[in-house]
C-alpha cells in the first residue's frame, strides 16, 4: 500500500475521526509522518485542553508504523512499552513528527539478524505551531525476525510463496464476495440518503431558530463563564450557546402563540399590524404572507383543500391546493385559485385560476399531499380518483 493510500484510510478511521486526529503526511519510502491533533469542543476536558490520552493516541502506532514498512514483512514489529511527559497544557491545535532513517533500520536490522529481539526506545514531541513543547514522548519498539515457516516436501518455499499470494487474492474475492460487499453498500447508501437529507432540513431549521437568540445567548453565556470559570465554565462551549439558543427561541414562539390567544396578546398583535401598516413595503408583504397562512389554515368554502387539476394538459394531472374560492360578476361561475407546488420545493410553484367544476377532489390530506410533493411520488396512497365522476 502506497503511503498516500495509508494515510488516507488512516484518516478515515472513526476513532481517529472522534478523537480529532488528522495525519497531515506520510512520506516517501515510509520515512517519516507527520500528524496534528485538532481542539473541537466535542474532545476537550473539563479544563478545555486536550485530553492527555488524546496526546498520546496520536503518536501511538506511528514508530511501529514506519519501521515494519522499512525493514519489510520478514519482520515483527509491536510497541513494547511507552512514556508520557506532560509539560504543559494548551488550547491550540498540537503536531507531532516521527521520523525513521536508513541508519536506524540497518542498525535493527543487524541487530535481529541472529533472530533474538531488539528492544529499542524511540522519542518525539508534541509541539504547537509556534514550537511550544506540550508532551515528551518515548516508545519502546519491539523488533525480531520472522522465524521461517518449514517447507513442505513437494513445494519450494519460493513456490509456495508464489502459491499463497494466488490463494490470498482468490480468498479475498471470496470473501467479498460471501459478504456481498456492493449490494449492502448500496443498501447502506440508500438507508443513510433519507436520514442525511432529514438531518440538512433540521440543521438548517435549527440554524434559523438559533440564529434568532444567538447573541444575546452567546453574551450573556460568556459573561457567565469568565464571571464564574469553575462552576458555569461550560457555558462557553459553542454547542451548549447553540442548544440554549433553540431552546430559548421555541420558548419564545411558544409564548407568542400564548399570548397570541390571550386578550392582551391580540390587542398587542392589533396595535403592531397598525405600525406594520403605516409602512408600505413591509404592510405588502406581512399582509400577503398572513393571508396565505390564513388561507392554508382554512378550508376553502365549495372545494376540497387538495385537488388535482389538469396541468399542463388535459391528459395530465397535477396536485395543487385550493386557496380560496372566487366568483365570475359576469356569468356566475365559480373559479378557484390552486397553487400547483413543484417537486422536491413544494416552496415554488404555480398559480392557477381554474374552474370548479373543472377540479378532481381527493380525499388526501394536505400532509399527505406534501409527502407525495416532496418525495416525488414515493410516498403516496395507494389509491387515488384520477377522474372526475361527471368527466365525459
Amino acid at each position: 500500500m502506497t503511503p498516500g493510500r495509508l494515510r488516507r484510510l488512516m484518516n478515515l478511521w472513526p476513532p481517529y475521526l472522534a478523537a480529532g486526529i488528522h495525519v497531515l503526511e506520510i512520506g516517501a519510502g515510509y520515512s517519516h509522518a507527520r500528524v496534528r491533533l485538532r481542539r473541537h469542543w466535542f474532545n476537550r476536558n473539563y479544563f478545555g485542553t486536550h485530553f492527555g490520552g488524546s496526546l498520546y493516541a496520536m503518536t501511538d502506532p506511528f514508530f511501529a508504523l514506519l519501521i515494519v514498512e522499512g525493514l519489510g514483512r520478514d519482520y515483527v514489529v509491536w510497541d513494547k512499552a511507552a512514556e508520557i511527559d506532560f509539560v504543559t497544557a494548551t488550547r491550540e491545535d498540537v503536531y507531532a513528527e516521527f521520523h525513521v532513517d536508513a541508519v536506524l533500520l540497518a542498525e535493527l536490522r543487524a541487530a535481529a539478524a541472529d533472530g533474538g529481539k531488539v528492544l529499542r526506545w524511540l522519542e518525539t514531541e508534541v509541539r504547537t505551531a509556534s514550537g511550544s513543547v506540550v508532551a515528551k514522548v518515548r516508545k519502546q519498539i519491539y523488533v525480531r525476525r520472522k522465524r521461517p515457516a518449514a517447507a513442505t516436501p513437494f513445494m519450494p518455499v519460493a513456490g509456495r510463496g508464489a502459491l499463497r499470494h494466488d490463494a490470498d487474492m482468490t480468498d479475498l474475492k471470496t470473501l467479498i464476495h460471501q459478504l456481498r460487499v456492493q449490494r449492502y453498500l448500496i443498501t447502506g447508501l440508500l438507508t443513510l440518503l433519507p436520514l442525511w437529507l432529514t438531518w440538512v432540513v433540521f440543521r438548517f431549521v435549527l440554524g434559523i431558530l438559533s440564529g434568532i437568540s444567538a447573541p444575546g445567548i452567546s453574551a450573556l453565556s460568556s459573561g457567565l463563564a469568565t464571571a464564574f470559570p469553575n462552576a458555569l465554565g461550560w457555558l462557553d462551549a459553542e454547542w451548549v450557546q447553540f442548544v440554549i439558543a433553540i431552546v430559548a427561541t421555541i420558548l419564545l414562539i411558544y409564548f407568542v402563540g400564548f399570548a397570541a390567544n390571550r386578550v392582551f396578546g391580540q390587542k398587542l398583535l392589533a396595535l403592531f399590524e397598525r405600525i406594520i401598516a403605516r409602512i408600505p413595503l413591509a404592510q405588502t408583504i406581512y399582509g400577503g404572507t398572513k393571508k396565505l397562512l390564513d388561507m392554508v389554515a382554512t378550508k376553502p368554502e365549495g372545494a376540497q383543500r387538495v385537488v388535482l387539476v389538469d396541468f399542463p394538459h388535459r391528459e395530465m394531472k397535477a396536485v395543487g391546493l385550493v386557496t380560496r374560492t372566487l366568483r365570475d360578476e359576469t356569468t356566475g361561475r365559480e373559479y378557484a385559485a390552486v397553487y400547483v407546488p413543484t417537486t422536491p420545493n413544494p416552496t415554488s410553484g404555480y398559480l392557477e385560476v381554474v374552474p370548479v367544476d373543472r377540479l378532481t377532489p381527493t380525499d388526501w390530506t394536505l400532509d399527505q399531499a406534501m409527502a407525495f410533493i416532496i418525495s416525488g411520488g414515493a410516498i403516496a396512497p395507494d389509491r387515488v380518483r384520477i377522474d372526475r365522476a361527471d368527466a365525459p
